[in-house]
């Protein structure tokens, strides 16, 4: 997951896009992503490497730990990081510095990333390259339309499809047949009371 929040924070595109939930998944675990490269020139080969890495399909292929990402993306990490104070307490015989392993370059891994055919790079905006979700879908003073059709109300299933004025009678009508009983009820029990 990492892996690919970090391939759209570098390319502003997510690695699977389109298609339904069951599709998504399936792509995560038997298709590799466009190369990172072809929509940001700027990557090196190193950090795409790292990104790669993240998202390597055989677990024991991926970078297994957080540490072990810190210690990867070190080199384009201003400053120094220091391990959360949590982790200190909780395991501080564990807790040891370890150079970073040597960064692999693409000349001596195999590939991950699938690249495209070559082709004109500011046409790389296709319908299915683009993310999903992304963009604003409507306004926030629109009106949210269900997905699904709703139950119908207690007035359509009992009544059908009746005015709003109808509609407001029935309730006065009903608000007023309960004040009138609870009235008289309690005018009963106040003059059981009362009376000797």
């Amino acid at each position: 997951a990492l892996g690919c929040t970090m391939y759209y924070a570098v390319t502003g595109k997510v690695p699977f896009p389109g298609g339904t939930p069951r599709e998504k998944a399936r792509k995560h675990g038997h298709e590799y992503p466009l190369d990172p490269r072809r929509l940001n020139p700027e990557l090196s080969d190193e950090f795409v490497e790292v990104i790669a890495d993240m998202m390597a399909k055989a677990p024991e292929e991926r970078i297994a730990t957080a540490n072990d990402v810190m210690a990867r993306l070190a080199p384009w990490v201003e400053g120094t990081m220091e391990p959360r104070r949590e982790a200190a307490l909780a395991a501080p015989a564990q807790l040891s510095y370890s150079p970073p392993r040597p960064v692999p370059t693409l000349s001596d891994t195999t590939p991950i990333f699938v690249s495209p055919p070559a082709e004109d790079p500011s046409q790389i905006e296709s319908p299915s390259q683009l993310s999903l979700g992304t963009q604003p879908v409507g306004m926030s003073s629109q009106e949210t339309v269900p997905m699904y059709p709703l139950e119908p109300s207690i007035w359509q299933s009992q009544f059908g499809d009746i005015s709003p004025l109808v509609k407001i009678l029935i309730s006065v009508g009903m608000i007023t047949a309960i004040g009138t009983i609870l009235a008289v009820v309690i005018g009963l029990i106040y003059a059981a009371a009362t009376s000797p």
